[in-house]
């Protein structure tokens, strides 16, 4: 079955044979029924500016979870990313929703992303260099 198949490709079908909710295209247009829970309307701000697009992700209605897969074979997450998986936390958390970001890594193994961690790393590293420093998120985590 994974003969014929990339590493990132068999990781993707494992996360998909544990979970068959695991989509892998329409992120963003997934996300769209959330923007009718916002009484605010900010929600559909960051929606709009939204620019990654996981692996694999778990839309979790009964838990009020975006659960997002990140398959880091050829590359892992750049500190863009994990800014923007920062915006998204927080427009989710406004809403009383979840997000919960898993990386995987060459061999299958899973960790998970805390994104309050990357968020205060993010601030104490503005402060001090004005994020002088490429890389300097992830390797503080």
């Amino acid at each position: 079955m994974f003969d014929d198949l990339t590493t990132h490709a068999k990781i993707l079908a494992c996360i998909a044979a544990e979970d068959p909710r695991c989509c892998t295209r329409g992120f963003k247009k997934a996300l769209r029924f959330l923007e009718s829970e916002d009484p605010f309307k900010d929600v559909r701000a960051v929606f709009d500016d939204l620019h990654i697009v996981p692996d694999g992700y778990v839309i979790d209605h009964d838990l009020a979870v975006v659960c997002c897969h990140e398959v880091e074979v050829s590359n892992g997450l750049s500190d863009a990313k994990i800014l923007e998986y920062i915006n998204l936390f927080w427009a989710l958390d406004s809403i009383a929703w979840e997000l919960w970001l898993i990386a995987h890594d060459r061999w299958g193994n899973a960790r998970n992303i805390d994104i309050l961690s990357a968020w205060h790393t993010f601030v104490r590293i503005r402060a001090r260099d004005r994020l002088g420093t490429a890389g300097a998120i992830m390797g503080a985590l």
